[in-house]
């Protein structure tokens, strides 16, 4: 099983969203599924927030991408979620919302004519669906509250271009206390593991 994971977290390593990332390599290898990884940090990537050049190089034939940073390759950033069979976004929660690193991610992988398209007037998503794993850290308590813009907002953007098949795990309250914090990393690594165990297709525990 072919895995991507990518990750945004300010703190690298030490962040909570890093952690359960890890937590999902860790249950996909004691599970045998022969996982191959492919992790792209999009902090030390240093992904750029979208401009003018780079948006017209979509669109104009022989475009000299040559002339922009090497980690804006939109072409690239689509092959790689392509050719993954798993997608996993360990996503923290700054100020109610995705880090920018991950709006910048999003909107290389949100092409018109690439991984979406109109149809009479209807959005179709082009690109192969497949299993996501959306991994969401918060300081707080925001699940099932009207500050959870992410949950929609989220699934908007994966199903726009045609994947469906996604899962949210949580860990909230991670800044509530070290009791709040343990239980709520132990907490979501436990569904992390029962949800690595459907996608195996296995019953047996780690």
């Amino acid at each position: 099983m072919k895995t991507l994971i990518v990750t945004a977290s300010i703190m690298g390593e030490q962040g909570c969203s890093t952690h359960l990332a890890g937590r999902v390599k860790h249950h996909l290898i004691n599970h045998g599924v022969n996982p191959l990884f492919t992790e792209r940090d999009l902090v030390k990537d240093n992904l750029p927030h979208l401009t003018a050049p780079e948006f017209s190089s979509w669109w104009q034939e022989g475009a000299d991408k040559e002339l922009l940073p090497s980690q804006c390759d939109s072409d690239a950033l689509l092959e790689e979620l392509q050719a993954h069979d798993l997608i996993v976004l360990a996503i923290p929660t700054y100020n109610f919302g995705m880090p920018s690193q991950f709006k910048a991610w999003f909107d290389r992988i949100l092409r018109p004519g690439i991984s979406f398209r109109y149809t009479s007037g209807r959005p179709e998503g082009l690109l192969s669906n497949k299993p996501v794993l959306v991994l969401i850290t918060r300081g707080g308590l925001l699940s099932d509250t009207a500050p959870d813009h992410q949950t929609s907002y989220i699934t908007t953007l994966l199903a726009f271009i045609g994947l469906t098949d996604i899962r949210f795990i949580y860990a909230g309250g991670l800044n509530m206390g070290d009791k709040v914090k343990t239980r709520a990393l132990a907490e979501a690594d436990s569904q992390i593991a029962g949800y690595v165990r459907r996608i195996a297709g296995r019953d047996s525990h780690d």
